[in-house]
């Protein structure tokens, strides 16, 4: 009993995840807007990782089998964490299902713990019911099939809670975590990371901060950095305008009720806490409506955040602080209250679940799948003029001279061949070049044309007899950026040893 005792709230907290989650147990996948391209980017991800690159940076079998680097620009968190689940021998799909699940017990029960640093239990169980009955926690999942977005509510509210208890290590983690999960919330979280650590005036909490960052070095760094590779910068990937929520119903009337409760209640809580809170509530709830539209015509917040209603994602978290906060300090209508609030989460499951339709596919058209699995082809490389529109007849032409080519062995990141050239050839692999292939012929370096219509792969071969090995490896800067991570990893972990958690 009294290990029922101790872990109770915890239970309920799982029970309450449970009831949002329990359509993952039925088979097949649920139809979303990115469920299945984010299967089939993983499935791709995973024959890469096990056929030997990483960091996984180029998937070969994407883009018509032409290959594409979209892991190293896109939150490879999921792929990571669901290759290992997946070796385990786990289907692709129930993988991801296990990364949904995960994510959001995960972020309940820091969220839980998060809200214990002002409120009893009971009011902290109320407001991690608010989060993980939202609406919009809801649509992530079930309507956008978002894995990045689901993942990184996790180490999020793991930081806020880290923050509060000032907790360096976890800290540190949790800003590594947060990276990779999702580029976007990474951005938005961290944001509010570095504004409560200065509220408080925590100054000592901004070096976990700078070695999660390293840690995530490998992924960030060069996703930044080869940004002047692709297309991302040119290509229109979503009108903002478009994605603005004309309603309270995505944010949660839970929250909103909340809110405007949270400003007439009377309370002990911290002056300047329910200050910092209520305002991130009004400002991200505010940029995800047409209130903000001028501001959205702003270019840089247009291209990087894309859709204004990623905003809740932060609304949804400081919403549930409200929640919490109204149900602890309100005393004659408390339990009214939260049975209003629970109707509306009732109200919000049975519509959710009401609208999910779920589709038994075979395993086979994840991983044959070939598309980009991006929306606006973003990550396709900026000397490719002609995009693939279907597969190659041969990953081997000979465009010029006289030659035969033998395969020998390929794999989507290395190619090995045997040339029997008459006179000097070129020689065309049909993969997109992206730096980091290298091609040897004889074991010598030689150089690697790209400027043709499709930006394939072409050398040119000498008369006679040839080997050719292709293959996709790190860069310098990629490799120094790999060397920060691990560096930046084993410092956090030195530092706080040798100082007893305090740096």
């Amino acid at each position: 009993m009294k290990w029922l005792k101790t872990n109770l709230w915890f239970f309920i907290v799982i029970f309450l995840c449970g009831l949002v989650l329990w359509p993952l147990l039925r088979d097949g996948f649920f139809v979303s807007d990115d469920g299945d391209w984010m299967i089939i980017r993983f499935s791709a991800f995973f024959q890469s990782f096990r056929e030997g690159q990483f960091p996984v940076r180029y998937l070969g079998r994407l883009n018509y089998e032409y290959g594409y680097p979209v892991s190293n620009f896109l939150y490879p968190g999921f792929l990571y964490l669901g290759s290992f689940i997946r070796a385990l021998g786990v289907s692709f799909v129930d993988t991801v299902k296990i990364i949904f699940a995960g994510s959001v017990i995960g972020a309940g029960w820091f969220i839980f713990l998060w809200l214990r640093r002002w409120f009893r239990p009971l009011s902290s169980i109320i407001g991690t019911a608010a989060f993980v009955f939202s609406p919009y926690l809801l649509f992530d999942l079930y309507k956008r099939g978002s894995v990045g977005e689901i993942l990184a509510f996790f180490p999020a509210a793991m930081g806020l809670f880290a923050i509060e208890k000032k907790q360096r290590l976890l800290l540190g983690l949790s800003v590594a975590l947060l990276v990779v999960s999702h580029n976007t919330l990474a951005m938005l979280f961290l944001a509010v990371f570095l504004i409560r650590i200065f509220w408080l005036r925590a100054y000592e909490l901004l070096l976990p901060i700078v070695f999660g960052a390293g840690m995530s070095g490998f992924f960030w760094l060069p996703a930044l950095f080869e940004r002047q590779f692709v297309l991302f910068d040119s290509v229109v990937v979503a009108n903002p305008h478009a994605y603005f929520v004309e309603s309270g119903m995505l944010l949660g009337i839970s929250a909103l009720i909340a809110f405007i409760l949270a400003l007439i209640v009377k309370s002990k809580v911290s002056l300047s806490d329910r200050r910092f809170i209520t305002v991130l509530f009004i400002v991200s709830t505010l940029l995800a409506t047409p209130l903000a539209s001028n501001i959205w015509n702003i270019e840089i917040l247009a291209k990087i955040v894309q859709f204004p209603y990623r905003f809740l994602s932060l609304s949804v978290v400081f919403g549930a602080w409200l929640v919490s906060y109204v149900f602890e300090h309100i005393s004659k209508w408390r339990w009214q209250c939260t049975v209003l609030f629970g109707l509306f989460w009732i109200m919000s499951l049975v519509s959710t679940f009401n609208s999910i339709v779920v589709t038994n596919k075979p395993e086979g058209f994840y991983t044959t799948n070939e598309g980009t699995t991006t929306v606006a082809n973003e990550y396709m490389p900026i000397w490719v003029s002609e995009p693939p529109t279907e597969r190659p007849g041969a990953k081997f032409e000979v465009v010029a001279g006289d030659a035969t080519v033998t395969p020998i062995a390929m794999t989507t990141q290395k190619f090995i061949a045997d040339i029997e050239a008459q006179d000097v050839s070129t020689i065309q692999m049909n993969a997109l070049y992206y730096p980091g292939w290298g091609v040897t012929v004889n074991g010598i370096r030689v150089p690697v044309l790209f400027d043709n219509p499709k930006g394939v792969m072409q050398v040119e071969v000498p008369a006679g007899t040839h080997q050719l090995v292709a293959e996709f490896r790190e860069t310098p800067a990629r490799f120094a950026a790999d060397i920060v991570s691990v560096v930046s990893c084993i410092l956090l972990i030195v530092i706080l040893r040798y100082t007893g958690g305090k740096i």
